[in-house]
């Protein structure tokens, strides 16, 4: 079984006076292809249990991205442009998939897309195709729009804070990612 995996995370709040740009990611994380595997090994994310559980498994990886910043107003457009392009680029590459997990965070905005995630699960079902399973886990005040929930089989969210049950709900939307079997 081949499952692509990756996350791209940010929380946005379009009130702050604080622009983010791609320096806020690049003092989280902004790693790409396998070093984005290799970074979330032994981590209590939503990524970390995809891999986990997933390797565990016997199955393929198809690494993405891996990318996480600290809170701020919302992603200069060309930013955003240029992180989503590292996601959707991998996507298009990856080959036939059985399986997509995501690990976004639900609400993220950026200059000229207010839905940056709904934007990239949109684009990521256009480029699976509408047979394979796209799953993507969300932080629990996700702003939960038509369009996530249109791209998406289905969206798991957090059930704790603070948020301690990160791990778990990668560990239930591997579960949902599942091909019937």
């Amino acid at each position: 079984m081949r499952v692509l995996v990756g996350s791209l995370m940010q929380e946005s709040n379009t009130f702050s006076p604080v622009r983010a740009d791609l320096s806020f990611f690049e003092s989280g994380t902004l790693l790409a292809g396998e070093a984005s595997l290799d970074d979330t090994t032994g981590r209590r994310t939503e990524l970390g249990a995809f891999v986990e559980v997933l390797r565990g498994a016997g199955a393929e990886l198809v690494p993405t991205v891996a990318a996480w910043a600290s809170s701020a107003g919302p992603l200069r457009g060309e930013d955003f442009r240029r992180l989503a392009d590292m996601l959707l680029q991998r996507v298009e590459g990856a080959g036939p998939v059985d399986a997509a997990l995501l690990s976004l965070h639900g609400a993220w905005a950026a200059e000229g897309c207010p839905d940056a995630d709904g934007y990239l699960l949109l684009e990521v079902r256009r480029l699976l195709g509408s047979d394979t399973p796209l799953v993507a886990t969300l932080d629990l005040h996700a702003n939960v729009t038509e369009a996530m929930s249109d791209a998406a089989d289905v969206l798991v969210g957090y059930e704790t804070y603070p948020h301690v049950d990160m791990y778990g709900t990668g560990e239930r939307g591997e579960v949902a990612a599942r091909p019937p079997a």
